[in-house]
Order: C-alpha cells, then structure tokens, then sequence
C-alpha cells in the first residue's frame, strides 16, 4: 500500500471528526469544537502511553507489530459498520 494513504486518512480526520461532532451537536458549535480537539487529544496521549508501555515490555519490532494489529482491527471494524451516515444521540 502507498504510504500516501495513511497520510492522506491522518490528514482528512480533523476535517472527518469535526464534521461528525458538528452533525451531532447542530445548536452547540463551540462545545463540538472542543468536543473534536479534546477526543483527538485524547486519542494521541492514550496512542503514546500505549506505545511507551509495549516499548517497555518488548522490542521496537513488537510495538510496530501491534500498532498494525490494531489498525488491521479498525479497518475491520470499520468496514463492518453499515451506519446510515447521521448521528443518533440517545434521549
């Protein structure tokens, strides 16, 4: 696979995820916002404990190991979801 792609998806997920949380929080804008920025941010601290902590534990081999583990699970579990395309939020 090209190693364009993944840059290609690394950059269209702001634009992704801010557009979901906007779509799921049409009267809050400000508060979709920082929804967005706080998840990304959260996704990257928790990607870095993960990775320091399997780097720990074993080999650089290994940690590059598991992270394409986990992205072969995402991919997985993305093409699964057979979503509508809207956001439903519970009442």
């Amino acid at each position: 696979m090209c190693p364009c792609v993944g840059r290609i998806a690394y950059g269209a997920d702001p634009v992704c995820s801010q557009t979901w949380f906007a779509n799921a929080f049409p009267d809050t804008p400000d508060a979709s916002s920082v929804l967005s920025t706080a998840s990304f941010h959260a996704t990257i601290s928790v990607g870095a404990l993960v990775g320091g902590l399997a780097l720990d534990r074993s080999s650089p081999s290994a940690v590059m190991l598991f992270g394409a583990a986990t992205a072969a699970l995402v991919v997985l579990i993305t093409a699964g979801h057979r979503g509508s395309g809207t956001v439903r939020m519970p009442a």
